[in-house]
């Protein structure tokens, strides 16, 4: 990482530090599907508001847009943004984590009962 600090910059490196913080650990089993080949097994390792590490059966190329099949959850689009090995990080497409974390309906126009007195 040290390496970094000199292409990065200062304000780029405490990003990638504050991003890298908000990852929680977390084991799920998915499947990974790419355009034109056949479905990968995968595991989640981490995942943040944007994006996840997974560790696939096969090394996944970066740059390609993927769909995560999630059990419970159904399917989530993806890109590999880098790759190491059999373990890639993926960033959600912005539609995809919306379900992961919905919104809540925004009820400021909603008013208490008034009682009667």
């Amino acid at each position: 990482m040290g390496q970094l600090l000199p292409l990065m910059g200062r304000a780029s490196m405490e990003h990638h530090r504050k991003e890298r913080e908000s990852r929680s650990p977390v084991w799920v089993k998915v499947v990974v599907r790419q355009p034109g080949k056949a479905d990968l097994a995968a595991i989640v390792t981490n995942i943040s508001d944007n994006g996840c590490c997974v560790r696939a059966s096969e090394e996944l190329l970066a740059g390609t847009k993927v769909t995560l099949l999630v059990p419970r959850l159904g399917a989530l689009g993806a890109r590999v943004r880098w790759v190491k090995g059999r373990k890639a990080g993926l960033q959600f497409e912005p539609k995809s984590s919306r379900f992961l974390y919905p919104t809540v309906p925004d009820r400021s126009h909603v008013t208490s009962p008034q009682t009667d007195r």
